[in-house]
């Protein structure tokens, strides 16, 4: 066991190496989300002033974040780095830790913070949006935040990842193909679009061009919809797509393979949906 500091004021850190869980056959059947999660529960157990950071956090508040976590059970650390370790605050409480489960873990504005020492922008992108969407933040508490605490120069990255930011992406699909339409240079859709026909209220659109007297909607469908086999759900979506196109939308459904291959934007370029003249920020590699 091994301590130190890492000359700020959120105190000690606390090092911890070596396979402490090598329980039994059923431990190692769990996913690496719930091997983590187990391990917090079981250091929470022997030291209760632990604060969880980082990845830790990310999992207790279930804030997504791209790719996989690549934990192991077995090495628990912080420090400068902590792109594959459960990391937490050993020493004063963050003020505003929350307890879950029984375990203090850090404000989500302090684990944003935290992300964005390993993750890439996109996938910091993905969770300061799931944020935003649920109210854990304001872009307003965020900035104050990161100026009293990191200053202007070591929170570059996410100040500017705030000005890409949006309340209205709700899964991390529409972030990464909103952040994609920026990219291509198209002109940006209009989000969460109610739309209603003489029945009453269609839906909520995903994403919406209006020009030309044109109407094209983006919707874009996650992982969830298709592996659930729910049958009355497709059904519920043909009605509504059709309502949909009977007001004279045209409808373009995108799903994770279309965004990430590139086939989005030649489906866009398809559609003549327009470019924009100004690019704006560029975002950050």
């Amino acid at each position: 066991m091994e301590y130190f500091t890492n000359g700020t004021d959120d105190g000690e850190y606390i090092r911890i190496l070596g396979n402490f869980f090598a329980k039994s056959d059923e431990w190692f059947q769990l996913t690496e989300q719930e091997r983590h999660l187990d391990s917090c529960l079981s250091f929470a157990k022997r030291r209760k002033h632990l604060v969880f950071t980082s990845l830790s956090s990310c999992l207790f508040r279930k804030i997504p974040r791209l790719g996989k976590y690549d934990l192991s059970p077995y090495s628990i650390c912080t420090g400068t780095k902590s792109k594959d370790d459960i990391t937490w605050l050993f020493g004063p409480l963050d003020p505003n830790a929350t307890i879950i489960d029984g375990v203090a873990v850090a404000s989500p504005i302090r684990t944003i913070c935290d992300l964005a020492r390993a993750d890439t922008p996109e996938s910091l992108l993905v969770s300061i949006n799931h944020c935003l969407f649920f109210g854990l933040f304001s872009k307003k508490e965020f900035l104050a935040y990161l100026k009293l605490r990191l200053g202007i120069h070591k929170g570059k990255l996410l100040t500017t990842l705030l000005e890409f930011a949006s309340a209205k992406c709700e899964s991390a699909l529409e972030t990464i193909a909103w952040l994609t339409i920026y990219k291509g240079k198209f002109e940006m859709p209009q989000q969460q679009v109610q739309i209603r026909d003489t029945k009453g209220l269609i839906g909520r659109v995903d994403m919406l061009w209006e020009f030309h007297n044109r109407k094209v909607v983006l919707e874009l469908d996650g992982y969830v919809k298709y592996r659930s086999h729910d049958s009355d759900a497709v059904i519920k979506e043909k009605i509504r797509e059709d309502r949909l196109r009977a007001q004279g939308y045209e409808v373009i459904r995108i799903i994770w393979r279309e965004v990430k291959s590139g086939e989005l934007l030649q489906i866009l370029s398809e559609k003549k949906i327009p470019t924009r003249r100004y690019f704006g920020t560029k975002f950050p590699n």
